[in-house]
């Protein structure tokens, strides 16, 4: 379980002279508060799913206001009221300060609040579209590159001193027939080649950062570099290659792809074999497909095979939907996602498509 998982708290207030129905706007939920007070540690999506079905839907029912600057951030403190308007019931924002005010004069009683922890923040920070805290321990230390690539990545030959297992601090040798132009690298280890699961094409290899080192001498007759810092073991036969900054953006909404893709979950981090809520899974869809970093995914497992029960004949029933997932960072093949809904364990070999 991820230290930075966010804990939410839902402050709902009780609803006042008009009731929401699912008929008045068929994405919002009956249930949908009439003011919540946003808290420290939510996120715009965990807001979307306390109103909508469908969370995805939540741009269609926000309206901007005018009065106030910078409309689309939202804080912890602020106060959003679903209103009535001529196209429907929308969400609007209120400031802290004045939604502050204003629920001074609400009887206590009103108010009921669900408080499994409340984490504080110093410094008010608009809250994030999702919780990035479970993507931000993999992004950037996941690489997928081609195989060949891998192949012709100057890798360390040994230790100063010989030595197998190394340290920060610790002078390393590179090979010799590979230049090394930068001043600081990137350690990498294997860690697995993905292959389409039908066709057994590679779609690319995978591998996981292990330290960082910088440059000491390139003129001897092997490059000398030195660890600068380890996340795991170092060892000889680890790639160096120039880093790869990635950075997610925290203003990234989910939204469907409409491609009409279809594809599997081949990977699991660490290769383990089940994964839930919050866990990062790779997908055999890239920018090849049409895929893109914010798309939001359908996760299906294969339907039961049963007996026909009158004709005796074996058949397989309909797929099924179980979850959905966030795509954050996509290669030319291969792409990775955040699972941020799932009703059963999430296996590799399930399906990833086009919402319907």
């Amino acid at each position: 379980m991820s230290l930075l998982r966010s804990y939410i708290v839902f402050c709902l207030v009780a609803m006042t002279s008009f009731s929401v129905t699912a008929t008045t706007l068929p994405n919002v939920k009956a249930d949908a508060p009439v003011r919540y007070i946003v808290q420290s540690g939510d996120t715009l999506w965990d807001i979307a799913e306390l109103y909508l079905t469908e969370a995805w839907h939540w741009p269609q029912i926000w309206a901007v206001n005018p009065d106030i600057s910078n409309p689309h951030l939202i804080y912890p403190g602020d106060e959003l009221r679903l209103i009535e308007t001529e196209d429907g019931y929308k969400v609007q924002l209120q400031r802290a300060d004045r939604a502050k005010g204003n629920r001074t004069k609400e009887a206590a009683s009103n108010a009921i609040k669900l408080t499994p922890s409340i984490r504080s923040s110093a410094k008010r920070s608009a809250i994030p579209a999702i919780a990035s805290d479970d993507i931000a321990q993999w992004l950037g230390r996941l690489r997928v590159v081609a195989n060949d690539d891998y192949e012709r990545a100057p890798y360390i030959v040994a230790g100063n001193d010989g030595r197998l297992l190394l340290k920060p601090g610790d002078l390393i040798y590179s090979t010799q027939d590979v230049a090394l132009p930068a001043s600081s690298y990137r350690i990498y280890q294997f860690g697995q080649t993905y292959r389409h699961p039908k066709s057994g094409k590679a779609l690319g290899t995978e591998l996981l950062e292990v330290g960082q080192a910088k440059k000491v001498s390139d003129s001897g007759a092997l490059p000398k570099l030195e660890i600068t810092s380890a996340k795991k073991e170092i060892s000889p036969g680890n790639r160096l290659m120039i880093s790869e900054e990635r950075a997610l953006d925290p203003t990234l909404f989910p939204r469907r792809n409409r491609s009409n893709l279809r594809g599997e979950i081949i990977g699991l981090p660490d290769r383990t074999t089940l994964a839930a809520v919050r866990a990062v899974v790779t997908i055999n869809l890239g920018q090849k497909n049409g895929l893109v970093t914010g798309d939001l995914l359908e996760i299906t497992q294969a339907g039961s095979r049963v007996t026909d029960p009158i004709a005796g004949q074996e058949m397989r029933l309909p797929d099924r939907a179980v979850g959905n997932l966030l795509v954050y960072q996509v290669y030319e093949q291969i792409a990775y996602g955040l699972i941020l809904s799932a009703d059963e364990a999430v296996n590799v070999g399930d399906g990833v498509q086009s919402f319907p």
